[in-house]
């Protein structure tokens, strides 16, 4: 820049000093602050020992035995051990006999499973089954129907002998 230029702007280009004592006095009331508000915050969210009355507090003294306290609370009991019981086929659940928690002996039956597939199954044979049983009830008249008649006709054979045989005897007599 020429001179001319810097005595026109001289007056009010200004370089700027920075007051090192004002930074620093900000910073340190920040720091302050700060510190003060984080002590104030943790002592406020600090666990106070719960209020009790005198009729909460059970004092005794301990002597040889057990001492027995029954607390009512509320939540949910979780069995120590589970164990797990597989079905040889796949089925589903129509009805359960025992209800979660409930002590149970050798045998006894827990659940009611059924199988679509197995059913039919079922169903089939049992309708193979009655066929069968038709079938047999048919043979089985078929059968006594034909002995009927072989007897029938051995009875016809047998009259039909005695007949000739009279006849024979018919003839030889004259």
């Amino acid at each position: 820049m020429d001179e001319l230029t810097k005595t026109r702007l001289g007056s009010m280009d200004r370089t700027r000093v920075t007051n090192n004592r004002r930074v620093r006095g900000k910073l340190l009331f920040a720091s302050v602050t700060a510190t003060l508000g984080t002590i104030g915050f943790f002592s406020l969210t600090q666990f106070h020992a719960p209020n009790l009355s005198q009729d909460d507090i059970v004092i005794a003294i301990v002597m040889r035995g057990n001492f027995v306290r029954t607390i009512d609370a509320s939540g949910r009991l979780v069995p120590e051990e589970t164990r797990l019981i597989a079905a040889h086929a796949r089925a589903r659940v129509d009805k359960r006999h025992v209800e979660p928690g409930t002590i149970v002996s050798d045998g006894a039956a827990l659940l009611e499973l059924s199988d679509p597939e197995m059913q039919r199954k079922l169903l089939e044979t049992r309708s193979e089954l009655a066929a069968a049983e038709a079938e047999l009830i048919t043979t089985r008249a078929v059968l006594d129907r034909q002995l009927l008649e072989q007897d029938s006709a051995i009875q016809s054979t047998h009259y039909m002998h005695l007949d000739a045989a009279r006849q024979a005897d018919a003839y030889e007599n004259l």
